[in-house]
């Protein structure tokens, strides 16, 4: 890896690069011998791994490693929670949507090419279609529907700062990618956006969702609902005119976690909070909740 260099815009320069044009700036960085990292670095890092030892310096013994250890990688979520990884929590995280989506989606593309040679890697591809039906899922019960902010997802989760207001930011990336996934509207971006650059890596996942959709697909079932199991509980509340979201229970593997997340849909405002606490006396949703419970593992 490049002295000084942080890990995720190695990894990023290596996607980005692979699926302009085949190659692999940085291939020391996704090297089986190395590890560590966030859970978002680590599926990138297996990302690379599939494109590096499969198509960019094919190697046989390094391609059965890589493809086993991205099964793991999925298999493990699975087992562990959706966006659990070794011993951390990365569930509904916002601030590194971008990374997990460049690295996904990377993967559905490469998983989609590798499929025909045989069971193990036609397992992969249904692993990846499964976790995106499962993010889909997620994003949808935080989609707020209407007002300045409709089309945008506000979630409690991991890695999240707290506060309410104006200040508080939505994922663009994020919001971007569920549109493409879920519906045939043109997502409000410029088209800068959808161009694979390595100016713009946190945007890479996009660009790569709006290839996908005009080609491969993110298969049959990702708007389906199939619902995953999180490490820690989750019930979402969802009215006409806003959202909470919350973790009844105390948190298991807090990684930066917000307990309750709200969105008011006339106002635009958007909260978080560490713990569950009143909604603000202003922020008053009308008609009956329509609830649903995220189970853990």
């Amino acid at each position: 890896m490049p002295p000084g260099e942080q890990l995720n815009r190695v990894l990023g320069a290596n996607t980005v690069q692979f699926h302009l044009d085949g190659t692999m700036p940085n291939p020391a960085a996704a090297d089986l011998e190395k590890g560590g990292g966030t859970p978002n670095q680590k599926t990138e890092r297996w990302a690379n791994r599939i494109a590096l030892y499969h198509f960019v310096e094919p190697n046989d013994k390094k391609a059965k490693q890589a493809l086993a250890g991205t099964i793991e990688l999925f298999e493990g979520q699975l087992q562990n929670g959706h966006q659990c990884v070794g011993k951390e929590d990365e569930a509904m995280t916002l601030s590194h949507a971008p990374i997990w989506w460049r690295a996904i989606l990377s993967l559905r593309i490469t998983s989609e090419k590798l499929a025909g040679r045989g069971d193990d890697y036609k397992h992969l591809e249904q692993l990846v279609l499964d976790w995106l039906e499962h993010q889909t899922t997620l994003n949808s019960l935080g989609l707020i529907t209407s007002g300045p902010r409709a089309g945008e997802i506000w979630l409690p989760g991991a890695r999240t700062k707290v506060g309410d207001g104006g200040d508080k930011e939505t994922d663009k990336v994020n919001n971007v990618v569920h549109q493409i996934i879920t519906t045939d509207s043109k997502p409000q971006a410029g088209k800068k956006f959808f161009e694979l650059s390595h100016d713009r890596p946190d945007t890479a996942g996009a660009a790569l969702a709006k290839k996908i959709k005009e080609t491969i697909g993110f298969g049959d079932n990702v708007t389906r609902g199939t619902m995953p199991k999180l490490a820690n509980r989750v019930v979402f509340e969802r009215f006409d005119d806003g959202h909470v979201g919350r973790y009844p229970d105390a948190i298991k593997k807090d990684n930066g976690h917000v307990r309750q997340a709200w969105a008011d849909y006339s106002s635009g405002r958007l909260g978080c909070t560490r713990d569950i606490e009143p909604l603000p006396e202003e922020i008053r949703f009308h008609g009956q909740p329509r609830t649903r419970e995220i189970e853990r593992v």
